[in-house]
């Protein structure tokens, strides 16, 4: 297992999230979301784990796009010291 080291606290909560998202927010994740559940969960499984797939997608894609918004931030700093 990795250890995340240094890992800034979360600016954001999950209430501040949303209204962001109903706000300005598309619908890219969600399709994307959709689309990896279509491919990788059987249609013939249960409706609470297609549910509960999707659920750990979309914390998956949340996850991603922290790491990415962390990553582009070092860059930046990396690129204004030098």
């Amino acid at each position: 297992m990795v250890q995340k080291q240094d890992t800034p606290p979360e600016l954001i909560t999950p209430e501040e999230a949303t209204r962001i998202v109903k706000k300005a927010g598309t619908t890219e994740s969600v399709e994307r979301a959709i689309a990896i559940i279509e491919k990788y969960c059987p249609p013939a499984a249960p409706l609470f784990i297609q549910n509960l797939a999707l659920a750990f997608i979309a914390a998956a894609i949340y996850d991603a796009g922290r790491i990415q918004g962390i990553r582009e931030q070092r860059q930046r700093k990396k690129a204004n010291s030098q």
